[in-house]
């Protein structure tokens, strides 16, 4: 009885960390609930990969012009 308690202590540890590392995929994957995940009657998920900047939760900020590249940029035929 305590080795199944040993190993379901380690199970959810092991989990814990899983999670912790990979929640971004997890949710992307299964719902931001990971309602698809919970239920055991659906198929498998499709396997979804992310770019890094995703994985690590940062973005890419786009560029904003201030007004004088906007017109250059218009004059220039862009």
């Amino acid at each position: 009885m305590i080795n199944l308690a040993k190993d379901y202590i380690t199970h959810d540890i092991i989990a814990l960390k899983l999670v912790k590392e990979f929640e971004p995929q997890i949710s992307l994957s299964f719902g931001k609930k990971w309602e698809r995940l919970r239920n055991v009657m659906v198929k498998e998920a499709k396997t979804v990969r992310l770019s890094p900047e995703r994985q690590s939760g940062k973005r890419k900020k786009k560029k904003t012009l201030n007004p004088r590249e906007i017109s250059a940029a218009s004059s220039d035929g862009r």
